[in-house]
């Protein structure tokens, strides 16, 4: 299976456990392609960042690696590393927490609480420190933790308070009791502070920071892009008793809140994995739905459909504290950040105090911008206007867009009539009417892989109606 990134492929289905290790885990074997369908020779590259000042790996897939490179490899991996395992990260917290007040700092410089012992040292060294830690901002990391400036591989930014109301009372209308937060450390602080709260919540989040105030029992440090544990057996064994569900009692959901930017149908791969893990250690068949959550923006959302099954968006708009634009008191008309989910619309309750109303014959709610159109059937808004339906095109189109007898379509004005959108056409063979992640001539990518599966599944349901046959 291949993933589209830009003019590279992510060849999802090859020997993971033979890939080389970056900083941040296994890599991703890539291929690119160039004009004419030629494709350059397959790569590895790191799988959580997509910009190279970020992670410079790169290895030829059949390139062969010296004893030497392979051990310089192995020991930069290392000095990227925390300087700590998460079990010496919490006793040095229970030292910290015996310490008064006013001896507790924490060094932005070196991303560490320090002991009292340490600080003269850090002063000497002119680093940034933060004082007087107490226990609340302990309790509250996301506050306490500069973000990091790295939006691509980070994007550290954290819900606002309505939204987090908004996700916690739809999973307890939903029963949930167990909230498996991947890359939203804003939810599970927001779960963890909540005096007599019913639902509880486990962290996986490549920033290693949390590892100083969460137990293993409440953080993995887990890439989400290769789905991997970077602390293997304990890690990996605390989010399996997490994620089972041994009775009826237990009902689990999952929140992915990926970089914008992110390769989606690797986020669809690793969450096709978590849901696999679920179904068998819940002994649950392979039809059960695992109610799921992932923030993302709307004009992403053919892309999610694409690869995530039966995930629709709502129209509620994400807000966030730490956003430039995207804040509380700005987000009904800039925030461009949606839910989509598997969890059924009408059973998804967005709050009509915030201009929020039930559409009855959509059977959920939509933004109070986004009118019914009778004629499309549906609430037809995506980005936060009322869209206006054009008679000639059958559908409804953005205000600023009018109809083009020459396009044949509704165009914004000014625009060059007859210009086709693909210009560089089809990488494989060179047709100008379509991509190569549609291309009828690929044997990898994911449509054409459903198309053959569903055939070949018909095919073999004829054959076995024959062998019925007296």
């Amino acid at each position: 299976m291949a993933a589209n990134v830009n003019n590279n492929d992510v060849i999802l289905d090859s020997n993971a456990a033979n890939a080389p290790h970056c900083a941040h885990g296994p890599t991703l074997l890539f291929v690119r392609y160039i004009s004419g369908g030629k494709s350059s020779k397959r790569f590895y590259a790191c799988s959580a960042c997509r910009d190279r000042k970020d992670c410079n790996f790169y290895q030829l897939e059949d390139e062969k690696i010296s004893e030497a490179k392979l051990k310089r490899r192995e020991e930069f991996n290392k000095s990227q590393q925390p300087p700590f395992t998460h079990e010496n990260y919490q006793q040095r917290l229970q030292r910290f927490c015996e310490s008064p007040v006013e001896s507790r700092c924490y060094c932005i410089d070196c991303q560490l609480l320090l002991l009292p012992t340490e600080i003269k040292q850090h002063q000497q060294n002119s680093h940034k420190l933060k004082k007087n830690i107490t226990d609340k901002m302990l309790s509250n990391p996301t506050q306490l933790f500069p973000p990091y400036q790295s939006n691509k591989v980070y994007a550290q930014y954290h819900f606002s308070r309505r939204t987090l109301d908004l996700l916690k009372t739809t999973f307890e209308h939903q029963n949930i009791t167990h909230t498996l937060c991947v890359g939203v450390p804003s939810l599970h602080e927001a779960i963890q502070n909540e005096k007599n709260c019913k639902i509880k919540s486990l962290l996986l989040d490549l920033d290693h920071r949390y590892m100083q105030v969460y137990s293993d029992e409440k953080f993995c440090r887990y890439n989400m892009f290769n789905n991997y544990f970077f602390n293997n057996t304990t890690a990996f064994e605390n989010y399996q008793r997490f994620i089972a569900e041994e009775d009826a009692t237990k009902k689990l959901a999952v929140v992915f809140d990926p970089p914008f930017g992110c390769m989606i149908e690797v986020l669809a791969h690793s969450y096709n994995n978590l849901l696999k893990q679920w179904q068998s250690l819940s002994k649950k068949t392979s039809e059960s739905v695992l109610p799921a959550i992932i923030i993302l923006p709307y004009f992403m959302e053919k892309r999610v459909q694409d690869s995530f099954t039966g995930f629709f968006m709502l129209d509620y708009k994400i807000s966030y504290t730490n956003h430039r634009q995207f804040t509380e008191e700005h987000s009904d008309k800039k925030s461009t950040v949606r839910i989509f989910t598997n969890i059924e619309r009408h059973l998804i309750h967005l709050p009509e105090n915030e201009g929020y109303w039930y559409c009855d014959i959509c059977c959920c709610y939509s933004s109070p911008e986004n009118k019914h159109c009778n004629k499309c059937g549906s609430c037809t808004s995506k980005d936060g206007k009322t869209y206006v339906h054009c008679d000639k095109c059958a559908r409804c189109v953005k205000p600023n867009r009018v109809h083009c007898d020459i396009c044949q379509i509704c165009q914004t004005n000014g625009h060059q009539c007859n210009v086709k959108s693909m210009k560089s056409g089809c990488h494989i063979c060179g047709d100008l009417t379509h991509k190569r992640k549609v291309c009828p001539q690929s044997q990898s990518n994911i449509l054409n892989k459903r198309k053959q599966k569903i055939s070949n599944e018909a095919t073999n349901c004829k054959k076995k109606k024959r062998k019925l046959k007296p």
